[in-house]
């Protein structure tokens, strides 16, 4: 069995980064949304699920910042977004969970307060991207030992062209069991 990957996106917008207060067990937390990369899954893939399903947005662009591993043998991608104009609205999995003893809220919050907040996961590496990077993508400083986005148009396509390959399969197995 392989480790469980994991991602997290960092979606960012005029100085502020969405996160999930979280509230469970009397326990106050926050948390940056992302889950688990499914087994064939790829992680720009899952990420783009995972913050598309969870606040209702597009992801308009995005950037891996960096992976890191964890002491429980779990695989991190850490990336940053932007989600198209509008306000996020919880669903997927964590709406589904939602419950006045568990609760899930998306909130925009000033990236300067990052670092006060009970926040997991919070690399130092995450923490130095925040500290140098602030607003949007728009306006973000790229370097040039950092990655290019992902075009969400380029996902798209392979997952456009991933379908019609499935669909001509389909095609070319009906068509010899006819």
């Amino acid at each position: 069995m392989r480790a469980p990957n994991r991602v997290t996106g960092l979606a960012l917008r005029d100085s502020k980064v969405l996160l999930i207060h979280r509230f469970r067990n009397e326990n106050e937390f926050w948390v940056i949304p992302g889950g688990a990369v499914e087994d064939d899954e790829d992680p720009d893939r899952a990420i783009r699920r995972f913050l598309q399903v969870g606040t209702g947005l597009r992801l308009v662009s995005c950037m891996r910042l960096f992976e890191e591993y964890d002491e429980h043998a779990f695989t991190w991608y850490y990336y940053a977004c932007e989600l198209e104009p509008g306000e996020p609205e919880l669903g997927g999995p964590d709406a589904e969970a939602h419950t006045p003893g568990n609760q899930y809220l998306l909130e925009w919050v000033d990236v300067r307060q990052i670092t006060e907040l009970n926040l997991y996961p919070l690399p130092p590496r995450l923490v130095e991207f925040v500290r140098t990077n602030t607003g949007s993508m728009g306006g973000m400083a790229y370097s040039e030992n950092r990655p290019e986005p992902i075009a969400v148009n380029d996902l798209d396509l392979m997952t456009q062209n991933h379908l019609d390959a499935i669909n001509e399969k389909r095609v070319e197995t009906i068509t010899a069991a006819a």
